[in-house]
């Protein structure tokens, strides 16, 4: 339990291992310094997705070409679009019983999951078009950068 000062003369008791226990905080002593340091440490062991690999002696492979064709065929019939499709169809239904008054509890929180889902979608539909559009104009540029290259050619 440490104490925490706020303002002048509040004080407010935190403890930190309940709220995150990958923090620590040391108090070190007064050997040194006119005054006690406080160290904050933090542990952070989740770095993230791993990255995509990709050897080039997987192009060689005679099955590596069928294998991508496949992986393709399979992502387009499992799109992002056909799921918000599906998830729409569900949500009008139970918001059509929830107009008639039929729904359940369970029905109201799984309303409540496939909007939390939906929105999560689209903000995946729209980092990617944002990536896109970033990309196009890497690679085309816009009206300005082709006028004034002309100018400086």
């Amino acid at each position: 339990m440490i104490t925490v000062p706020k303002g002048s003369h509040n004080h407010q008791e935190t403890n930190w291992i309940a709220v995150d226990p990958t923090r620590r905080v040391t108090a070190l002593n007064r050997l040194w310094s006119d005054h006690n340091p406080i160290l904050f440490h933090c542990y952070k062991s989740d770095f993230g997705p791993t990255p995509f690999k990709i050897y080039h002696s997987w192009f060689i492979r005679p099955d590596f070409d069928d294998l991508i064709k496949l992986e393709l065929a399979n992502l387009d019939q499992n799109s992002d679009g056909s799921k918000k499709k599906e998830l729409a169809t569900h949500l009008t239904e139970i918001e059509g019983k929830i107009e008639n008054g039929t729904a359940s509890l369970d029905e109201r929180d799984c309303r409540v999951k496939i909007l939390l889902e939906v929105a999560n979608l689209e903000s995946l539909e729209a980092m990617d078009t944002v990536q896109k559009v970033c990309i196009k104009w890497d690679i085309e540029g816009d009206e300005r950068t082709k006028f004034f290259h002309s100018l400086v050619k």
